[in-house]
């Protein structure tokens, strides 16, 4: 199941809650990037 990868995701959008703002491509963007690094680890 995802729930260590869900409960990262989690940790980084409470450390970082401009993440959360849909309009903030940039930030969006760059958790998407480290999204894609923490799969790619697995």
């Amino acid at each position: 199941e995802d729930t260590d990868s869900s409960a990262i995701a989690a940790n980084k959008i409470s450390i970082t809650p401009m993440h959360l703002d849909p309009t903030n491509h940039e930030a969006l963007r760059i958790l998407n990037e480290q999204w894609s690094d923490l799969t790619v680890d697995k």
